[in-house]
């Protein structure tokens, strides 16, 4: 999305960890290192932070009771077994109209059935316990917008910054990821403050150079003091 005439990369956040009270039964669930995102992303201005709650604008209601992940002949199906009712179509429809325009970072809450990454409890018909697996609309994430930076509450960091920004810059293909983090990741997760301007336009090239512009931006050495801060933080 463009602002300002600068490309800023689009990241959607379960609206639990943002402190909203939409968790099936009525909590929140806030987390400082999301509240350390978005605090960045307003210093940067460089990332939309987009608030999504799946179950809430599936209509299954706050409170709720629980959902889970069953798989069946019919595949892997999200069921809500108190009322021995199917809930993934309307979840579906959910991802579909979210994910319609460009995704380019997913923070989820851990362990949920709608948005855990690999940690989403999952049962078979009979309630018996199976390998977990992706959240419906984290899967969704993945399926639609395969380059986006993906991370739990637990999981985000510093580098979770920078692949959300080379998602936004158009070169998030898995071999650039992986060449960059093979590079740089590692010292900037380490923090970013003995980073300098000079050190970072010394990778950058193609589209990591808009990347980089995307955490930079005019105020060069001020962003890496904001990004440094945050990054330590985490």
């Amino acid at each position: 999305m463009q602002a300002g005439g600068a490309l800023r990369a689009r990241i959607l956040v379960s609206r639990c960890l943002l402190g909203d009270a939409v968790r099936y039964d009525g909590r929140s669930k806030p987390a400082a290192r999301v509240a350390g995102l978005l605090a960045l992303a307003a210093a940067l201005d460089a990332f939309e932070v987009l608030p999504v709650c799946p179950e809430v604008e599936a209509g299954l209601g706050t409170p709720r009771p629980p959902i889970d992940l069953v798989r069946g002949p019919a595949g892997l199906r999200v069921v809500d077994r108190a009322a021995d009712r199917d809930v993934t179509d309307a979840l579906d429809r959910v991802a579909a109209a979210r994910l319609a325009a460009p995704v380019h970072g997913f923070v989820g809450k851990a362990r949920s059935p709608s948005c855990g990454q690999g940690d989403a409890a999952c049962y078979d018909a009979a309630g018996r316990p199976l390998a977990p697996a992706d959240g419906r609309f984290a899967a969704g994430v993945r399926a639609r917008w395969a380059h986006a930076a993906i991370c739990s509450d637990e999981t985000l960091d510093a580098a979770f910054v920078v692949d959300a920004a080379l998602a936004a810059a158009g070169d998030g293909s898995p071999s650039a990821l992986l060449d960059f983090h093979g590079r740089f990741g590692e010292e900037w997760s380490a923090g970013a403050g003995s980073v300098t301007r000079e050190r970072l336009a010394a990778y950058a090239v193609g589209g990591a150079r808009r990347a980089y512009g995307l955490l930079l931006g005019a105020a060069a050495a001020d962003n890496v003091r904001k990004a440094a801060a945050w990054s330590a933080s985490c």
